[in-house]
């Protein structure tokens, strides 16, 4: 039978109300082939988010309505394993507190800090397969004990982005920066020290508008993550604000830049855009320009100040790492990628993936199947 989380927005509820109306589905669950398994409610947020087994969105509906009046206003369906990816638990929580007439009372907040990280090396010089795979395993294992140490869960690891959920923002800060100290230690040769490990970070919900699980945090952090340089964290607005309020002392590292609200807008937007658009290799400047309504003064002032790349080269950066992406998942011949990535010509695109990787697409591909 599916799984369903639903949302529920409830300013000025607490805990307690919150259980009794769990308690209240619980008694009349069966009537509509429900099972209310468990929550989580944030009262700061005035937000609880319910797990149901349900033969369909109506019937949990119903339930709702019909146990006490409180009807979500979002249910998506789920899989149990990405919720417990995502959440850490699909039963209710050991550190329940019991209270009388058998009440579990939960008052565990949904929401988390999404982290992106991309593995985006530069291997020049002789010997590149055996280099890549030395440094890369480091820089996999360094990311992975980080993971553990602060208490991550990862939700998708591969070779060349990792994503992770912490349970707070400050958590989520010191494990990047314990990644950064810990890859910046590492280099394939004495002549290359770029660090080629970026990442982002985000905060949401998990039942946002969106019909996938934390679906706008984890577009929000992929792309954030396209933005980030060498070594650097970038933090989206939302995840700035908590670390703000709840974390002791001010970033202090160059390596960990906050984007502003404004910023973040307009980086949205250019990725509305790209997303739509990267794979068409007619796809002009003028009209990414002209679609997001800004000058080309703009554009190229707010993607240089953001990525360090100008617009063109963004764009040529972004298919590249889409490239890169579908040579490692096997996704067809290089010369069907380089086309279906837009890239005019196929000794175009290997000349551009040789000089940004050390390697040619060939011989990447020989290293991944």
């Amino acid at each position: 039978m599916p799984i369903y989380m639903d949302r529920h927005d409830v300013p000025g509820a607490t805990a307690v109300d919150v259980a009794r109306a769990h308690q209240e589905d619980l008694h009349i669950q069966d009537q509509y082939e429900c099972k209310a398994i468990t929550y989580w409610f944030d009262e700061a947020h005035g937000a609880a988010f319910c797990l149901v087994e349900a033969p369909n969105k109506e019937a949990v509906m119903a339930m709702h309505e019909n146990a006490h009046g409180l009807v979500p206003h979002q249910i998506i369906e789920v899989q149990s394993s990405v919720v417990e990816s995502f959440l850490g638990r699909i039963v209710d929580p050991e550190s329940a507190n019991s209270r009388e007439n058998d009440e579990i009372v939960i008052s565990e907040s949904a929401l988390r800090a999404i982290m992106c990280i991309g593995l985006h090396c530069t291997y020049p010089g002789q010997h590149t397969s055996d280099i890549s795979t030395i440094h890369e395993r480091k820089i996999r294992s360094a990311i992975l004990d980080a993971f553990k140490h602060f208490a991550a869960r990862p939700v998708e690891i591969a070779s060349s982005l990792n994503i992770a959920t912490f349970a707070s923002v400050s958590s989520a800060v010191q494990c990047a920066k314990e990644i950064q100290h810990q890859t910046e230690q590492f280099s394939p040769t004495p002549e290359h020290r770029a660090p080629c490990v970026r990442m982002s970070l985000s905060t949401g919900i998990p039942v946002d508008g969106r019909n996938e699980l934390f679906g706008k945090t984890l577009q929000e952090a992929r792309r954030l993550c396209s933005f980030a340089r060498g070594g650097q964290l970038l933090l989206a607005p939302s995840a700035m604000q908590i670390y703000r309020d709840t974390a002791e002392g001010e970033l202090k590292t160059g390596n960990i830049r906050a984007v502003n609200p404004t910023d973040f807008f307009f980086l949205n937007n250019l990725m509305s855009v790209i997303e739509e658009t990267w794979n068409d290799p007619d796809i002009q400047l003028d009209d990414i320009r002209d679609r997001i309504g800004i000058s080309k003064s703009q554009l190229y002032r707010k993607i240089s100040s953001l990525s360090g790349y100008s617009p063109i080269g963004f764009l040529r950066e972004y298919r590249l790492q889409q490239s890169r992406e579908c040579i490692e998942k096997q996704s067809g011949t290089v010369t069907e990628i380089a086309y279906e990535c837009g890239f005019g010509s196929l000794s175009y695109f290997s000349k551009c993936f040789r000089k940004r990787f050390g390697i040619s697409p060939s011989e990447f591909s020989s290293t991944t199947g």
